[in-house]
Formats: C-alpha cells, structure tokens, sequence
C-alpha cells in the first residue's frame, strides 16, 4: 500500500495528459476514460484525483496540451535554430516529414480532428492551431516579399500538405516524406525574392 501511494505522488499531472493523448490517439476521446488510463499506468484511480477533478478536467487538459506540444513548442524549436525565414519553414516542413515521434503525432492530430467534429471545445482549440500555424507560415512568406494576399494562398497549400501528411493513410518512406516536402518548398517558398537575404529575429 505505501508502495502504491509512493506511486501516486510521484506520477504528475503531464504523465497522465500525455498518456490520455496517447489513447485518444490510437482508440478516439471515447476510449479516455479514468480507470483504463490508471491501469495503462499502472496506479489507482486515487492517482488520477490528485491531479484532476473528473474527467472532464482531463479532457480540457489534453486540448490544452496538444496546443502546447504541437503548435507553441513547434514553434519555439523552429525559430530557436533558424533565422532566414525560408529556413524556418524547411525545417517545419522537415519536422513533418521525418520529426521524432511523427507517428504518434500524426495519430493523435487524427484523433483532435475526429473529436472535433463532435464537440465544441475541441472544435474552438483546432481553429485557434490552425489559425496559428497558419498565421506562422504567412508571417514567413511575408517577410520573403508576398504580399498579403499571396502569402495567405502560399500559406494555405503549404499547410494543406502538412495535413495531407498526417491525415493520407497511406504509408511512405522518410526519404520519400523528404521528397514531396522538397516539392512543396521548391512550389511555394524557394522562388520568392527575398529568400536567402533576409533573416527574422523573434
């Protein structure tokens, strides 16, 4: 008993969302449920109320943390390691393509989609990351010389390829994932007069 105690007090509330996106990822939000989720981890469900309410505090934490992980944090990494924009955006597009744990990301990006067709919380927290990653990828192209309007419809393709990855069932290759991100960057930011002279500070 003091064995399981321990346990509760050492598992925190993220390993509890990140198990909860894991579930939604691979069976749908129907499938995160609380005593699942604590067997999955191996501790009572007492676990669980230390750090949530019910299980609809749990569902609002997954939105909260999907926005975080895939869209903030991206975003973050991103500009941390490039300055051009152009290169801003190879390097998301080579997240896409090839970035660690993409398999898992792209089953739970399916899982938030799926889910929102259904609810409006979900619903609100996908317009908000689409809204932002798109706003990220216009901001790029913006500074490379587009106009606005350009930029929003280079935009919108380059982001419906980054669905188009998550969501086409089809299996391919890394090399071959490489290989259509180097078309999308070739069709959509590499002809653009600004690229290789200008750098961005964020």
């Amino acid at each position: 008993m003091i064995e399981k105690e321990n346990r509760k007090c050492r598992l925190g509330r993220e390993e509890w969302i990140e198990a909860g996106l894991l579930v939604l990822g691979e069976r749908g939000v129907d499938a995160v449920r609380v005593e699942p989720l604590a067997k999955f981890l191996g501790v009572t469900k007492g676990s669980f109320y230390h750090h949530f309410s019910d299980r609809d505090e749990l569902l609002v934490a997954l939105l909260d943390g999907w926005y975080q992980q895939a869209t903030l944090l991206v975003i973050q990494v991103v500009n941390l390691h490039s300055r051009r924009p152009e290169e801003r955006l190879r390097r998301l597009l080579m997240f896409v393509a090839d970035g660690p744990g993409q398999d898992t990301l792209r089953l739970v990006d399916i899982g938030i989609r799926d889910w929102a067709r259904h609810d409006r919380r979900a619903r609100s927290m996908l317009e908000s990351m689409d809204r932002a990653r798109l706003a990220f990828i216009t901001d790029r192209l913006l500074a490379l010389g587009c106009e606005r309007r350009e930029a929003e419809n280079r935009s919108f393709l380059i982001y419906s390829y980054i669905i188009g990855e998550t969501q086409i069932a089809i299996a391919a290759s890394p090399a071959v994932r490489l290989e259509r991100m180097e078309r999308c960057l070739a069709g959509t930011v590499l002809d653009l007069p600004g690229v290789g002279a200008v750098e961005e500070v964020v």
